[in-house]
């Protein structure tokens, strides 16, 4: 959503339609941004669902 938004101001402004298609680079831009993205989330998940784990197993059964 942010990306198309971003995406159709710039052709605007560029005199083109909103909805036009974007270059190589931009599609290269999208996909590097949309990896890194993904993989701050696993990372993210990951660190807490551990110390999720790691607290279950510290904490006294009843």
């Amino acid at each position: 959503m942010i990306w198309d938004k971003g995406t159709s101001k710039r052709n605007l402004r560029k005199g083109l339609a909103a909805d036009a298609p974007q270059s190589l680079a931009m599609s290269l831009v999208f996909a590097a941004v949309s990896a890194a993205l993904g993989a701050v989330v696993s990372q993210l998940s990951d660190r807490g669902s551990k110390a999720f784990v790691d607290h279950r197993h510290r904490k006294p059964s009843r």
